[in-house]
């Protein structure tokens, strides 16, 4: 059980990981659309398509586990403002 705790965990911390970056992106970038696959060494996850004005979804699998996160971005610049930043069963 404790096994399966830390890979949830880990699953977890990926699917964190991919969302900063696919928000630095947009940051960089506001037209970033997202659409694309990160492997990382503990796991993988995939950016999916940018949705409206900057609705974010991420899917990170790791050691049998899978997590999903939906970001809702109110703002990018001059900061990033988000509304919204939840793990969800589906999209």
């Amino acid at each position: 059980m404790a096994l399966q705790k830390s890979q949830s965990s880990q699953t977890y911390y990926v699917a964190n990981l991919c969302a900063e970056e696919a928000l630095m992106k947009l940051r960089e970038n506001n037209s970033y659309q997202g659409n694309e696959v990160i492997t990382l060494e503990n796991g993988n996850c995939t950016i999916l398509p940018v949705e409206g004005n900057w609705v974010l979804k991420i899917t990170s699998n790791s050691q049998n586990q899978v997590k999903k996160m939906r970001i809702i971005i109110n703002q990018l610049s001059p900061k990033i403002i988000i509304d919204s930043w939840q793990e969800v069963a589906d999209f």
